[in-house]
């Protein structure tokens, strides 16, 4: 229950972000307290500009040459989820002096984030001593689908953000309400109705009404064209 209390409180902290960059400053920290773990790393992959960031908890672990080794010898972590990395994986002679060998990891595991449109982001657990149970598979794999909604949601507005903040457009998005703004956010982060009303309070009908005014201000015909209003924006 303890477990399961931290994870909620997570989630709804890592949800009310509205700048990406805190993503991974706010859920490090408490992944690692979550989880167990000695060392956990963070890694994204932007699929719009092919920008990599990379970066880990506790502060200082990734050293600039270990990161760039880290970068190379990686790959693109399968699009799956979590996986328990093999022993061999750590003590490859061609990887371990180079990256693992400087700081002691011995047993890891990995957990990937993709929508496999806008963005491709892991983390990765790792320990010195200990290796990981069944348990704590299982929590990572259930956290997976909330920590990506959030990392999407958090783009989304920044996104909004953006938009609504530059003068004299005239495509639409300034002439919306809050309350509109945060439905065309929440669905630009794949949102359903039926789950936009829950986190709004307010019923899938009533979604749909604001919805359709949205349309019209933004003179397009379905929720793909809104999206893409949203995100052409500079």
């Amino acid at each position: 229950m303890q477990r399961f209390a931290q994870a909620v409180r997570l989630v709804s902290q890592l949800g009310d972000l509205d700048d990406p960059a805190l993503f991974p400053v706010v859920a490090l920290p408490g992944l690692a307290g979550l989880v167990g773990c000695d060392v956990v790393t963070y890694k994204e992959i932007s699929n719009s500009t092919w920008s990599v960031l990379r970066c880990g908890f506790p502060s200082g672990t990734l050293d600039p040459a270990a990161g760039e080794v880290f970068a190379r010898e990686q790959d693109a972590v399968p699009v799956k989820v979590f996986r328990p990395v093999d022993q061999r994986y750590f003590h490859d002679p061609g990887r371990y002096p180079k990256f693992f060998g400087r700081i002691p990891i011995e047993y890891q595991l990995a957990m990937t984030l993709s929508d496999a449109r806008t963005v491709v982001a892991g983390f990765a657990f790792n320990r010195w001593t200990t290796d990981f149970t069944e348990s704590d598979r299982e929590l990572v794999a259930v956290l997976r689908e909330p920590l990506l909604s959030c990392l999407l949601h958090c783009r989304a507005r920044r996104l909004a953000q953006l938009a609504l903040s530059i003068p004299d457009h005239d495509d639409g998005l300034a002439s919306l309400t809050d309350r509109e703004t945060d439905v065309l956010e929440l669905v630009a982060a794949g949102r359903t109705n039926q789950a936009i009303g829950h986190a709004l309070g307010v019923s899938p009908r009533t979604i749909a009404k604001h919805l359709e005014h949205t349309y019209h201000k933004l003179d397009v015909t379905n929720r793909a064209a809104a999206v893409a209003r949203l995100t052409a924006r500079p």
